[in-house]
Formats: C-alpha cells, structure tokens, sequence
C-alpha cells in the first residue's frame, strides 16, 4: 500500500460512512465506502488493495453486524407494517408487481418485496444474509 491510511467511519444517517481520515478531499476525509442500513457494503475503492486487511475485516464485520440488526429490526415490525414499509422502498415496477400478486399470500408478497427492495440498493453482503 503506498498511501497512508487511517480508518474513520462515522453514522451521519441512513447508513455508515466509511472513510480514509489520512487523506482528504475538498476538506473532508476521503469516502472509501458506505454501508447501508441493511447491512449492504457499497466500496467506491478497491478495497483488496486500497484498504489495510485488518481494517477490511473491521469494516466487513460492522457491515455484518448491521445486516444482523436490521434483520432483527425488520422480523420485529407487524406484517402489515413489513408490507407498508416495503411498499414505500421499493422500486416501482416491484410495487407494481407485487400490488397485483392475486394468488400470493400475504407472507409471499412480504418475502418477494423484500428481496426486491434488498436487491435495488447497491453493494454487497459481507455475510451469508438471506433477503
């Protein structure tokens, strides 16, 4: 690696911000990734070569951890507020699908919504999550 690096990551809102504190760009840290509310890990570098392996696992692991509480989150809420949630989130063209599914009940309509909005937001799983 021949930058330096320190790693900062910091909840502003609606996820983790990920960032190299060492460097800055127009006077802030430069943002190396960003990790979802569901867990999902968007990199905007590389991260095999651009980030320190012990703050990759570090990284990996926070991303893990908040697939795990959004998850339990998530199974927490009534069905019907599932539903409602997932209605408002997901794409158009999923909420068009999923509003004329006749034949699905209602825990077939949640899983297809959900795997549908989990699909429409960038990155990956760090971990074995089922969406």
């Amino acid at each position: 690696m021949d930058h330096p690096f320190e790693l900062f990551m910091c909840c502003p809102g609606g996820g983790t911000v990920i960032c190299n504190k060492a460097i800055t760009v127009n006077n802030d840290y430069k943002q190396i990734g960003f990790i979802y509310h569901c867990g999902k890990l968007k990199w905007y570098v590389d991260p095999k070569t651009y980030v320190p392996e012990e703050d990759r696992i570090r990284i990996e692991e926070t991303a893990a951890r908040q697939a795990e509480e959004w998850e339990k989150w998530f199974s927490s809420l009534p069905e019907i507020d599932q539903y409602c949630f997932l209605l408002d989130n997901v794409p158009h063209k999923i909420f068009m699908e999923a509003i004329h599914m006749v034949n699905e009940n209602s825990q077939e309509k949640i899983l297809f919504l959900k795997k549908g909005y989990l699909d429409s937001i960038p990155g990956e799983f760090t971990s074995k999550m089922s969406n």
